[in-house]
């Protein structure tokens, strides 16, 4: 799926917003729920209307020539990006 006319302002977003949000779970979890509901629309906007891979799309480091934002926004911290790794991977039934 090309995503490229949605991803870069989803992921910019999705970052800044776990950074404000980080170690107030309650928060974190609504970052990841408004970037699942945006990307959602955005991808159904576009057309597609199978399987997204929300979580890998988000997550992993070079799917589909993506950054990782989980990566990327938890900087350092192997835990902050376990965390919302877990999250994000709830939130979407894996």
């Amino acid at each position: 799926m090309d995503d490229s006319k949605f991803f870069p302002d989803l992921a910019q977003q999705v970052i800044a917003g776990l950074q404000r949000a980080r170690g107030d779970e309650s928060a974190e979890e609504a970052v990841l729920k408004k970037l699942v509901k945006d990307y959602t629309a955005a991808a159904r906007q576009a057309g597609e209307a199978g399987e997204l891979m929300i979580p890998e799309r988000f997550c992993e480091d070079e799917y589909e020539h993506h950054f990782s934002v989980i990566e990327t926004a938890a900087g350092d911290s192997e835990d902050d990006e376990f965390r919302w790794r877990e999250m994000l991977a709830d939130i979407c039934g894996y």
